[in-house]
C-alpha cells in the first residue's frame, strides 16, 4: 500500500521509501520522515494535487507523484 491510497484522517507507518529519488528521500529524512515513523494524512487535494501529512508537530505537503512512491503499513 502506498501513501497516496490512505484516506484523510488515517494514520499509518512509513514502510518503504526506496522508490523515491535519492534527493527526495534525503530531504524527507532530514524532515523526520523515516522508516517506521507514524504519519497522518490531513488533506488530499483532487486531481492528484499535493497531499498534506502530519509528522510529529508539523504538517508537510508532498506532491502526488512522490507520495505515490512511499510505501506504508497500517497500525
Amino acid at each position: 500500500m502506498y501513501l497516496n491510497q490512505v484516506k484523510r484522517g488515517e494514520s499509518v507507518f512509513i514502510d518503504d521509501m526506496s522508490e523515491l529519488k535519492p534527493v527526495i528521500e534525503k530531504r524527507l529524512r532530514q524532515l523526520g520522515i523515516t522508516i517506521e515513523k507514524e504519519v497522518k494524512v490531513i488533506k488530499a487535494l483532487l486531481f492528484r494535487g499535493p497531499i498534506t501529512i502530519q509528522v510529529n508537530d508539523f504538517q508537510l505537503a508532498i506532491r502526488y507523484k512522490d507520495v505515490a512512491r512511499i510505501g506504508v503499513k497500517k497500525k
